[in-house]
């Protein structure tokens, strides 16, 4: 039997396919343009299937728990549960490790990514791009990459 050793990797997904509000968003930049040479700049990304690896390190992000026993008062016990889990981080993680290429994302004429796929950046030069994006647009991008590893959306694996 030969197993695939290789995540799968998907085709390319229009954002604007996959969120109305990016749609939108993309529609005023590319008002008075023809439908095909509209359709020919949106955006899309192609992202692969997250790894055994990348589910243990993304597993890692999520198991900062710490729980603290102290006497508190006459009782003798409180117990207060730290969760260091940074939701925000984590979906940036998710990225950086699945998202392959990106297509018509520019600033200045330039592709907003300089190099693909995003992880073979410095992870501080991939947060840097990541952290100037504007939300809909990181939110959006995440979207395809829960998309295409559902098990990472607790939504869609239900």
């Amino acid at each position: 039997m030969d197993l695939a050793l290789y995540p799968t990797i998907s085709e390319p997904i229009k954002l604007a396919d996959i969120s109305p509000a990016f749609k939108s968003l993309e529609d005023q930049q590319l008002d008075g343009l023809p439908d095909e040479e509209r359709d020919a700049k949106r955006v899309w990304v192609v992202v692969r299937q997250a790894t055994e690896e990348d589910q243990i390190r993304r597993t890692d992000l999520q198991s900062k728990r710490e729980v603290r026993y102290t006497g508190a008062d006459e009782s003798g016990l409180a117990v207060s549960e730290v969760i260091d889990d940074n939701w925000r981080e984590r979906i940036q993680h998710e990225a950086y490790w699945t998202l392959q290429d990106v297509g018509n994302l520019e600033r200045n004429g330039k592709p907003v990514f300089p190099k693909m796929p995003a992880n073979i950046m410095k992870w501080e030069e991939f947060t840097s791009i990541w952290g100037k994006l504007h939300p809909l647009v990181a939110q959006t991008i995440h979207r395809a990459v829960r998309q295409f590893n559902p098990d990472w959306d607790w939504q869609q694996a239900k």
